[in-house]
């Protein structure tokens, strides 16, 4: 008999907007591959938020290796139970190669140590290969692609000690090929022993290597079957429709705007310095024109210094110094194993130094009461970031210093006082020659906020 890795009796989950779930029964066992289907609103997608240790049930009881369970964080479901939980492709920074992406960018900190960087290199080089793969460890991350990252970041929670695995959404942005190598990397997961939960809108493409597929609907397991099984699934859950396909979102005065969304191409002039408004009634058109920018569009791109740079990915648009900035975006997150100094001067920096994060010449300016202005209160720099903090952000961006920041509803998530704070520091920003956009919607008064407001 398999060892039980987790075991979930008679749980009960609720919060809006998901639909609750209640009465889940679920037993996970090590070296088996479990796939949690079913339409997007049959609660699934809270299953994985309380894996994520982003919620605490309301009722039922939750065993780990045997042992009940109380505490939720996700902390404590890495650290103490070895569950991981992974949401797409994992998050790496380009001013730190391959390795030292592995090895620092986990939760268990690693910043106050001076590192061989040579041992260092050999263990990712000797992690990778136990599970297959082949990465130049002293290589960039730039280059990576989705899959790659994907691929890092299985691998990386594997060499932590990781028993269960929760995946949820690594399909997206993969082709079906590039599933297939992902495959093979979750085959030789499964032979080491570790469990995996699946949650994904393409889990069909996983079922090769699932040994148990559950079917929720209505915030309820209706099944629970065996590979040899799948075929029925289908009948199983009438009235589930399968999801639809994803959509694939002068020199010194200014640039142009190429935005494609919906099948539209809309050509906008912007000029360095000034704040422009970006107005939709409709936010399915914002919504639209964010995963253009993000790279669903194929012809978006932005005409600057005599060249068109394509908006392939926020990576891409970042190395030219154009910046995307959206309230619940890859790029509003920082990073809450490093503390707040590292998150502001990490991703401005174009290498890491030998066993030190930042040399004195950077930790002068976080010390430089022009640097934060006097009416923002300055944070504690040598504790931990929180998961999201626009002051933080801010900082970063300023002294990143982008040409240009794209904001994407960042107003409309805040309060009136905090606008206005926030406001400020975009006119320093502009004060600095960098071009802001702002992408919200018509239905609140945003006079006065913008040298030029354009309808879309």
């Amino acid at each position: 008999m398999k060892q039980e890795l987790l075991r979930l009796t008679e749980l009960e989950i609720t919060r809006p907007p998901y639909r609750d779930v209640r009465g889940i029964n679920l037993l996970l066992c090590a070296g088996e591959c479990y796939i949690l289907s079913g339409g997007e609103n049959s609660g699934k997608r809270l299953l994985a938020r309380f894996f994520a240790g982003r919620i605490s049930p309301v009722q039922g009881s939750v065993y780990v290796q045997n042992r009940r369970v109380t505490g939720f964080s996700p902390e404590q479901w890495e650290r103490t139970r070895h569950v991981y939980y992974l949401h797409g492709a994992a998050e790496l920074l380009h001013c730190m190669d391959l390795a030292e992406n592995f090895f620092m960018m986990r939760r268990t900190r690693l910043n106050k140590l001076v590192l061989n960087r040579r041992a260092m290199h050999l263990r990712t080089t000797q992690a990778l290969e136990e599970l297959g793969l082949t990465y130049e460890a002293y290589g960039s991350v730039e280059c990576l692609s989705r899959m790659d990252r994907v691929m890092l970041g299985i691998a990386r929670a594997v060499d932590q000690g990781a028993k269960l695995l929760v995946l949820e959404d690594i399909s997206e942005g993969l082709s079906f090929p590039q599933v297939g190598r992902v495959l093979e990397l979750l085959r030789r997961v499964k032979q080491r022993g570790v469990g995996i939960l699946l949650i994904d809108s393409w889990s069909g493409w996983f079922e090769p290597v699932a040994d148990w597929l559950v079917l929720i609907q209505n915030g309820e397991i209706v099944k629970k079957m065996r590979s040899e099984d799948f075929s029925l699934k289908e009948k199983i859950l009438q009235g589930v429709s399968l999801p639809a396909a994803k959509s694939t979102p002068v020199q010194e005065q200014g640039f142009e705007l190429v935005l494609e969304y919906y099948g539209a191409t809309v050509t906008e002039h912007f000029t360095f310095g000034q704040i422009t408004l970006l107005l939709s009634e409709d936010a399915a058109v914002l919504d639209g024109c964010w995963q253009a920018l993000q790279g669903g569009g194929r012809k978006c791109c932005f005409r600057l210094d005599g060249r068109e740079i394509y908006c392939r990915n926020p990576a891409v648009l970042c190395r030219n110094r154009i910046v995307l900035w959206g309230r619940r975006g890859r790029a509003a997150l920082l990073h809450e194993n490093l503390t707040t100094a590292e998150n502001i001067l990490l991703p401005s920096l174009r290498r890491i130094s030998r066993g030190l994060f930042f040399g004195e010449p950077a930790r002068r300016i976080l010390t430089d009461a022009d640097f934060w202005g006097q009416d923002l209160d300055r944070p504690a720099l040598g504790q931990p970031a929180p998961a999201y903090d626009w002051h933080t952000l801010l900082c970063r961006w300023k002294l990143f210093h982008p040409r240009v920041l794209v904001l994407y509803g960042l107003l409309s998530a805040t309060g009136e006082e905090t606008q206005q704070q926030l406001y400020a520091r975009l006119r320093e920003l502009c004060r600095r020659g960098t071009a802001v956009v702002l992408l919200e919607n018509a239905d609140r008064d945003w006079s006065g906020l913008a040298d030029r407001v354009i309808s879309i």
